[in-house]
């Protein structure tokens, strides 16, 4: 993910951190479709921690869903 002068790139040993000059933001991301599993299940676990997380953040009450997150759902069902 690079925003502006910082860029940090994770892997699952490593943090690097980067000095960047990019006008924006933007997020790369590389899966292995291989380890995911089964979608709905992945799915389904993704939003209870999603849920939990939110759970603890103070003021982030019970928002719905956005539109993206939805047509996300649809696309999974």
């Amino acid at each position: 993910m690079a925003s502006g002068n910082t860029a940090i790139n994770l892997t699952p040993k490593n943090k690097y951190n980067h000095v960047t000059s990019f006008p924006g933001t933007i997020l790369r991301v590389n899966l292995n479709v291989g380890e995911i599993g089964d979608v709905q299940d992945r799915l389904k676990e993704f939003q209870q921690d999603g849920a939990k997380i939110a759970s603890q953040i103070k003021g982030s009450g019970n928002r719905p869903p956005s539109a993206m997150s939805l047509l996300l759902r649809k696309d999974y069902k």
